[in-house]
């Protein structure tokens, strides 16, 4: 009886030694083509992208002195934006504003309350945009070594302040304060400005939807008003197209380098990784013998982030697959056996390029507004200049723009209506067709593809002496 027990024994024993034995081959099979794989991924990715750390992307401020945060956190705590009428007062002049149309006295009443109200938050922000920049986190290095502590500023509070301050400056400007309104409207313009560089979230989801919305605004205060040229110089600046581009590189750059250290650490030292990342991705000798699906994901997102990469530098209009993505029709598939290993919350390891794709989405849209703006702007100086309005974009004085920008959803020269008393200029939008100016696109990135009226238009009126600038 005891030897037919041992002789069980010693068989159960084979047969788990040969199972482990064929599994930890098995696992060390596929570890080694994952780690060929993820090498051959990451390295190409690290190629195409300018690879860097995060403390590189994000060096914490040396003098603390200089960190618009410091100032932008007091006025966070200051901002008195909670009130139910003073924010439906805000939208229906917004609405009002951006539609040409004079906005209801009570609800411009309501925003001078509230702008009234928040009068020393709006100090703070004029002091902000004073310093030459923005960190909201802290000096002490930790959230640069665990990006995933970073912290971004609180983001109501953001777009509602943003969104008074340029309807505070477009209601300056309907009553004759022209040189208050552009003060309003740079000081807003510039915290944006200032901020873009802090965290690419913040950039993507609050910036640059923000940017877009002052441009109805700023058209709405320079139109039919008298501004002199050096005004106009200074607005043809902080309507440049090219800090938005680099944000949106450097939201690739921080998406790569975030990525790498989450995996790097998920592989290699897995008690330095979020709880959240943790886990998802599995513990002890689970995570062990799971490592090369770890690894598979890992090499995944570098295709997929190389992908988004080579994607954002080209224009809408030549790759007309990815609207279609960014806009809900499809999405990039992600591999099943990630999606059964990670579980519920793998979508947060495994960013699929749709994530960076639906910000180049919002760069393109802000891009075609601030070109319009541009060419509005340069067609006000030119006006200036000569007396008269330019017949067609290729007359604008070459010192201005240089060659006009073409419209970046077709490639080709924006749509342009010139008069004796104005013009109006306007790119076809995201859809690609010509809707004669029709513009009813919200700031809500949800909102921001639609399949009519989504035109990004900038009109000019010729300017009244009555409508001065107000001594500036």
């Amino acid at each position: 009886m005891k030897t037919k027990i041992k002789r069980v024994l010693t068989r159960s024993l084979l047969v788990v030694f040969g199972l482990l034995t064929v599994v930890i081959a098995v696992r060390t099979y596929y570890d080694g083509r994952a780690q060929k794989e993820l090498d051959e991924a990451w390295g190409s990715l690290s190629r195409a992208t300018d690879f860097a750390s995060l403390r590189t992307l994000l060096p914490p401020v040396s003098n603390e002195e200089d960190n618009a945060a410091r100032i932008w956190k007091a006025a966070e705590n200051v901002f008195l934006l909670d009130d139910a009428d003073g924010q439906a007062a805000l939208r229906q002049v917004e609405a009002a504003l951006r539609e040409g149309k004079t906005p209801d006295p009570a609800g411009v009443a309501a925003v001078d309350a509230l702008a009234a109200r928040n009068r020393l938050a709006l100090d703070l922000v004029r002091a902000a945009v004073a310093k030459p920049v923005f960190r909201y986190n802290s000096m002490s290095g930790t959230a640069y070594d665990r990006p995933w502590d970073l912290k971004i500023p609180k983001f109501i509070a953001l777009v509602q302040g943003l969104k008074l301050i340029r309807i505070k400056a477009a209601l300056e400007a309907g009553s004759g304060r022209t040189a208050e309104a552009l003060d309003l409207w740079m000081m807003g313009t510039r915290l944006l400005l200032l901020m873009r560089r802090d965290s690419p979230l913040l950039g993507s989801l609050g910036l640059m939807p923000c940017m877009r919305g002052q441009i109805p605004m700023l058209n709405r205060i320079v139109s039919g008003r008298e501004v002199d040229e050096k005004d106009l110089r200074i607005l043809l600046d902080l309507v440049r197209i090219e800090p938005w581009k680099e944000e949106l590189q450097f939201a690739i750059r921080y998406e790569t380098a975030f990525q790498s250290q989450l995996f790097w650490r998920l592989i290699e030292d897995p008690e330095a990784a979020p709880d959240w990342a943790r886990e998802s991705s599995g513990r002890g000798l689970l995570g062990w013998i799971f490592r090369p699906v770890l690894k598979s994901a890992a090499a995944w997102t570098a295709r997929d982030l190389e992908k988004a990469a080579r994607l954002a530098d080209r224009a809408p209009y030549e790759v007309s697959d990815y609207i279609a993505t960014v806009a809900g029709e499809t999405s990039p598939p992600m591999p099943r056996s990630f999606r059964s290993y990670f579980g519920k919350s793998g979508t947060d390891i495994l960013p699929s390029s749709a994530n960076l794709l639906s910000r180049k989405f919002r760069f393109d849209l802000l891009s075609a507004w601030l070109t319009v703006a541009r060419i509005g702007i340069a067609g006000r100086i030119h006006f200036l200049r000569h007396g008269v309005y330019p017949a067609t974009l290729a007359e604008l004085d070459r010192d201005i723009l240089g060659e006009p920008p073409v419209d970046p959803y077709t490639g080709r020269a924006l749509i342009y209506k010139a008069g004796p008393n104005g013009f109006s200029v306007y790119s076809v939008g995201p859809n690609g067709r010509d809707e004669e100016g029709r513009c009813a696109v919200t700031l809500r990135p949800s909102a921001s593809f639609r399949d009519a009226d989504d035109d990004c238009v900038w009109t000019e009126t010729r300017p009244s002496p009555s409508r001065s600038m107000g001594g500036r």
